[in-house]
């Protein structure tokens, strides 16, 4: 199983839970740029993969697609959502991984700020 939260204000919650299917990719650092520019950018209103050029690929079992440039990918059914304060925590059942070790992840965090860089 594998459980993560959500704004309630999401558009990718929205469709997650119309759906009740996800899956979370953990991007690599060619998708630096493009990664922060999707974090900054509204989904609902927005293509994010032609705005930011970003090249996908099927993911076996799923409809939904993933980017090419990624190492992990957990592909889940969602059977339960819950809500906690200004989040909705999903919690999936994973149906399928797939994972690249000889891909760097990107790691999100540099004390007062968003930085990508890659994982250690």
């Amino acid at each position: 199983m594998v459980g993560f939260a959500m704004a309630k204000t999401s558009y990718s919650g929205d469709l997650i839970r119309a759906n009740k299917k996800a899956v979370l990719a953990m991007p690599t650092e060619e998708l630096a740029e493009a990664t922060m520019a999707c974090g900054g950018s509204a989904g609902r209103n927005t293509d994010k993969v032609t705005k930011f050029a970003i090249d996908m690929q099927p993911l076996d079992g799923s409809a939904i697609q993933i980017p090419v440039h990624c190492c992990l990918a957990i592909a889940c059914s969602i059977t339960e959502v819950v809500e906690v304060g200004d989040h909705y925590l999903y919690i999936g059942a994973v149906d399928g991984i797939r994972g690249d070790l000889g891909k760097k992840a990107l790691f999100a965090w540099d004390k007062d700020s968003v930085s990508l860089r890659p994982a250690r």
